[in-house]
């Protein structure tokens, strides 16, 4: 199983020497980086003979436009209450 960030991205099943390979897609989130890590859990024969395990976890550069936002705030603003006019500096 391959894992992003803790979380399973997809399955293969290894050939007789242990090997697999993957495709999956990068997932929309704007964030520089995702670990990645590969587990294994035992199926079938294997149980009882082999353990589980995982990976150390690698980093995978994830290319994607930053955005900025530029704003001006008033000095104060108070919970519930509406703010007047916020403006947008060019």
């Amino acid at each position: 199983m391959l894992l992003l960030d803790s979380t399973p991205a997809g399955t293969a099943r290894t050939d007789s020497a242990g090997r697999y390979e993957i495709i999956i897609d990068v997932p929309y989130r704007y964030i520089p980086e995702i670990g990645v890590q590969a587990s294994y859990i035992p199926q079938r024969a294997d149980i009882g003979v082999y353990l589980s395990s995982i990976s150390n976890e690698k980093t995978l550069n994830v290319r994607c436009y930053q955005t900025l936002i530029k704003l001006e705030l008033p000095p104060k603003a108070y919970p519930g209450r509406t703010l007047e006019k916020i403006p947008f500096p060019n």
